[in-house]
């Protein structure tokens, strides 16, 4: 299963069912409706000693800390001086954290600093973080499958796609990769899949994408013989919780 809602920032709020392009990600279910990934005035001046952001809250303990911050201050996060600069559009809900990397060498169009996000209609994008351009946007759907529907799950709707926050590894592949996990479904069967990603082009990597699938030594329950039991992705719900 992908990680659940914990692994989310709460950063998104309720939307309505429609197909059309939605924001980057919302701040609070009551606040600022319709408005996208917010990059800031100051973006330019932190781009040429920024930190990458490759995981969620920056680092495996979560802390959201950045102790590498040299530039802002009290003095200058201000109204006249930070504030929003634009807004990415993107095909579905965000409930993941975008991630960040600095200069990275993009097929074509030379060396961006990338900020990379992805949809509950299993899409993936990296957009140039100081342009608000869009650089690639890659599908996780295979051929005839949709995102998954929500299973009645109220926490994400009205489609699970890719829910948890990616992870990146600079080190990986020939330019670096982004790992991500998506749900998708066909008339028949549900689907959730690891896909390993380019940073630089959003192109498959390792022959993947590879299905989720795993198995542990346990008690067969027609047989009571013991031997390894299969476990499939399946969403489930438990009173207001939902785990897909």
């Amino acid at each position: 299963m992908p990680a659940s809602r914990r692994n989310s920032p709460n950063l998104n709020s309720n939307h309505p069912n429609s197909n059309s392009k939605r924001p980057l990600f919302r701040i609070s279910r009551a606040s600022l409706q319709g408005l996208g990934l917010i990059c800031f005035s100051l973006c330019a001046v932190i781009a040429s000693s920024a930190t990458d952001v490759s995981t969620y809250h920056n680092d495996i303990a979560r802390t959201g800390q950045n102790l590498q911050e040299t530039i802002l201050t009290y003095s200058n996060v201000n109204s006249s001086s930070f504030g929003k600069l634009f807004i990415f559009p993107v095909d579905g809900v965000i409930d993941a954290q975008p991630l960040y990397l600095s200069a990275v060498s993009i097929p074509g169009k030379g060396t961006h600093n990338v900020v990379y996000t992805v949809t509950e209609n299993d899409s993936v994008y990296a957009f140039d973080a100081d342009a608000g351009t869009l650089l690639w946007q890659v599908s996780t759907l295979g051929s005839g499958e949709s995102p998954s529907d929500d299973h009645g799950c109220g926490q994400i709707s009205p489609q699970i796609g890719i829910t948890s926050t990616p992870v990146i590894d600079r080190a990986s592949g020939p330019h670096g990769t982004i790992y991500v996990v998506a749900m998708s479904k066909n008339s028949t069967s549900y689907f959730q899949r690891i896909h390993a990603l380019d940073v630089t082009t959003g192109a498959e990597e390792v022959g993947g994408p590879i299905a989720v699938k795993a198995k542990y030594p346990g008690i067969r329950a027609t047989t009571a013989i013991t031997a390894l039991s299969s476990l499939t992705p399946r969403s489930t719900r438990s009173g207001r919780d939902c785990f897909c």
